[in-house]
């Protein structure tokens, strides 16, 4: 176990932006998992459930990470669950050959100090006494068991099992189960299947 340790990273930031330190035990901590779905780190009191999250490590030195609101784009304080952003030499500068999308994810200024450019992740998470921990995505995704799925993938897949499945009618989203993400389809039945045993 001590040739692993929690980072946080993407291919955009060449892999890492945050990281522990592999002599240390990993950061673990509960929370009250009613103040975390109001997007809110609070430690949990007697009799409230929980969650536990592992903590992502900290900022690798030269890099700068925040926790911003993706609406006002004002910095969250500690604690406060937001987007995660991203800055420094081993951030990239943009997508290859897509001018639009380089421009949203990585051309972020903070809009009350003009601070920037910051890489938009589309993470959410929070920081706590300078971990960071990684809370969800802003994005439509379903991650089961690390691994991320689309919704409208999951439905179109779906649609195409039995021919009773109505066309386009069809849901699938993720519920916590024992602090477990677990995939739900919703799905209609044609009218004409509706009344066989």
């Amino acid at each position: 176990r001590e040739a692993f340790y929690p980072c946080y990273g993407m291919a955009e930031a060449t892999l890492i932006v945050t990281g522990g330190f592999v002599p240390q035990q990993p950061v673990v901590k509960k929370f009250d998992k009613r103040a975390l779905a109001k997007n809110r780190a609070l430690p949990p009191q007697s009799g409230q459930q929980t969650l536990q999250l592992v903590g992502c490590g900290k900022s690798l030195p030269d890099q700068s990470v925040r926790i911003v609101d993706p609406e006002s784009r004002t910095e969250k304080a500690e604690g406060e669950i937001g987007e995660i952003w991203a800055s420094g030499p081993s951030i990239a500068h943009g997508y290859w050959q897509q001018p639009e999308e380089t421009e949203n994810a990585f051309n972020a200024y903070l809009a009350d100090s003009e601070t920037g450019p910051f890489l938009r992740t589309g993470d959410l998470g929070f920081l706590l006494d300078g971990e960071l921990f990684v809370t969800g995505r802003i994005k439509d995704l379903i991650i089961i068991r690390g691994t991320n799925h689309y919704p409208q993938d999951i439905e179109r897949t779906v649609e195409g099992v039995h021919p009773s499945l109505q066309g386009v009618g069809g849901a699938a989203v993720s519920i916590d189960v024992n602090d477990d993400e677990q995939l739900v389809i919703i799905h209609e039945i044609q009218r004409s299947y509706r009344d066989l045993n």
